[in-house]
């Protein structure tokens, strides 16, 4: 504060968004998606054990450094989430195609909100553009997703382990999909061998991952950590606000 004027200062990023990217190469390959999605993680992890919610998830908010670093960017949107549910329940915030359907009804917005836009923003990147990108109208993106009683098609050209993540931000129910921390153990992000967790479910899925080229080129897409404290948190966070 100057002068009773608020003064916000913002580092500054020499680079691109995510979304003047994709305007050059059109859409990203999983090696990629996964380089720029370990960091994006990083950076809801931070605002989520502090309590706030970004409301605004998208590769237009998302820059990227000289040194392909991620920022989260834009946070005009960003609201610190409060004890009671009420509070958090009737605000309306987001850009039409990368919104919860709960905030779109005003049901509710929490942290498992931005898990949802994750998952849109991560559609953006394997196909160069979001979920319900026919629907031009604002308006109509935001009636069709009021009405849908199921989240957005899955692109079928990325391997079971990108679906499955997926399929573990895109859930109707906000608490049915997978929190910040667990999503950071998915086997996409770690690069484990995904058909050895799934063995046991089904014989016949066919992987597409290349895991040496996950491990010899993670090195060159290092995140900055925050608090390494930050680790320590688990679901007792949510469970403790219900959120």
């Amino acid at each position: 504060m100057e002068d009773n004027n608020l003064n916000i200062i913002f580092e500054y990023c020499i680079g691109r968004s995510l979304s003047s990217l994709l305007n050059i190469f059109e859409n990203f390959n999983e090696n990629i998606i996964r380089k720029y999605l370990i960091q994006i993680l990083d950076g809801i992890e931070y605002l989520h054990s502090h309590n706030i919610i970004h409301r605004d998830i998208k590769c237009a908010n998302i820059l990227v450094n000289r040194d392909g670093i991620c920022k989260l960017s834009d946070f005009g949107g960003a609201k610190i989430l409060k004890g009671n549910y009420n509070d958090n329940k009737n605000f309306f915030e987001g850009t039409p195609n990368w919104m919860a359907p709960e905030t779109i009804k005003k049901l509710e917005n929490t942290r498992f909100s931005d898990i949802w836009s994750l998952g849109c923003t991560i559609i953006e990147m394997i196909q160069g553009f979001p979920p319900w990108n026919k629907y031009k109208n604002p308006l109509s993106v935001l009636n069709i997703i009021y009405k849908s009683e199921s989240p957005p098609e899955i692109p079928n050209n990325i391997s079971n382990v990108l679906k499955d993540f997926l399929n573990k931000c895109l859930v109707m129910e906000p608490k049915d999909r997978w929190n910040i921390y667990q999503l950071k153990k998915h086997a996409f992000v770690t690069g484990e061998s995904f058909g050895s967790i799934y063995k046991t479910i089904s014989e016949e899925i066919t992987l597409n991952v290349d895991e040496r080229s996950f491990n010899n080129n993670s090195q060159n897409f290092r995140a900055e950590k925050g608090n390494r404290n930050l680790r320590n948190i688990d679901n007792n966070t949510f469970e403790k606000d219900g959120l």
